[in-house]
């Protein structure tokens, strides 16, 4: 199954044909060492917000450590295996019920903390539905 990815348009891209939006992914992660960070992470549903350029075909990340206008990866919820329509429970909602336009706006402020709280408000509207 493959992770969809909810774009939200930023600003058109610095070359004809390319732009710039805020990727919202929500994944499963088997956990382990961030070879990055070199922390464990503990298995669980994840979501990761990021900057990225899109053109015709292929997509560019901005890589901005210690920025408030770069991305980040929050945990959602710890579990011991992966359970499909959990997953998918998680895609949808924010999917279908995030507020992109308060997203958009918190991210321009660099507040990720305030998109992350937008993020859980949309899985709160999907357990409430």
């Amino acid at each position: 199954m493959s992770d969809p990815k909810i774009d939200i348009d930023i600003s058109p891209g610095e070359k004809e044909g390319e732009r710039t939006v805020l990727e919202i992914r929500v994944y499963y992660s088997k956990g382990g060492t961030n070879y990055f960070s070199y922390k464990q992470e503990p298995r669980g549903y994840y979501v990761m917000v990021r900057p990225c350029n899109v053109g015709e075909c292929f997509r560019t990340y901005q890589l901005t450590p210690g920025s408030n206008k770069g991305g980040f990866k929050q945990i959602l919820e710890t579990t011991k295996r992966l359970n499909r329509k959990r997953l998918e429970f998680y895609q949808t909602a924010v999917d279908e019920y995030l507020d992109r336009d308060a997203v958009l706006a918190h991210h321009r402020d660099g507040n990720n903390s305030e998109v992350f709280v937008e993020i859980m408000r949309a899985i709160e509207r999907r357990e409430a539905a």
